[in-house]
């Protein structure tokens, strides 16, 4: 956001002439510096392209052609208490959960997530990390990379706290001790009281 005044605000989309987001289409107040996601569209009164973040109309309500645990395509478009909204495939309304989240994520953030649920209200909820078995190969992989880029051995182990997995390897507590305990099976990690090492 470059400029707000009160009957609206300009946003620099890439173009020489910024684009107006007039004050009837913002849901919430915008400040120079903000980061927000809006559809280009055409006023109905002036016939100029405007931005608007009222677009909820235009995102698709069946889902049919979607399944659990698919893979889809997210644009992350405003943070609320419950978590961040995403549009899902550029067509659907989603979101993923604070307690779902083990990486930083911003407004405008391009990013892959999975199908968790398909809500009878037309929405989605979804998950950054691939649900079910290929998960847990999912973790173990991103433990063993960590670890091979410090020396392959910290001084974690599986009584660490969940802020430090989350910070250490952006994993939840629970799928941070199934990938271990994988790891440890397949005889390629050693975990103790002083902490883990590759084999």
């Amino acid at each position: 956001m470059v400029d707000v005044t009160p009957f609206g605000a300009f946003l620099d989309w890439g173009l020489p002439k910024d684009l107006l987001v007039p004050k009837a289409l913002q849901k919430f107040p915008f400040y120079v510096g903000m980061k927000v996601i809006v559809q280009v569209s055409l006023d109905d009164e002036t016939g100029r392209i405007v931005g608007t973040q009222k677009y909820n109309d235009f995102l698709k309500k069946d889902l049919k052609a979607l399944k659990l645990k698919q893979e889809v395509n997210l644009l992350v478009r405003e943070r609320t208490p419950l978590g961040f909204k995403v549009i899902v495939n550029n067509l659907y309304d989603g979101l993923i959960f604070h307690n779902e989240i083990f990486e930083n994520i911003e407004i405008g953030d391009e990013k892959v997530g999975y199908i968790k649920t398909l809500r009878k209200d037309g929405k989605l909820d979804i998950v950054l990390r691939p649900i079910g078995d290929k998960s847990d190969e999912v973790a173990a992989a991103k433990i063993v990379e960590i670890l091979s880029l410090t020396g392959g051995a910290c001084e974690m182990n599986y009584k660490s706290t969940p802020e430090l997995i989350s910070d250490r390897f952006g994993l939840s507590r629970k799928a941070y001790k199934r990938a271990l305990t994988k790891l440890i099976e397949a005889k390629k990690l050693e975990v103790n009281d002083e902490g883990m090492k590759l084999l």
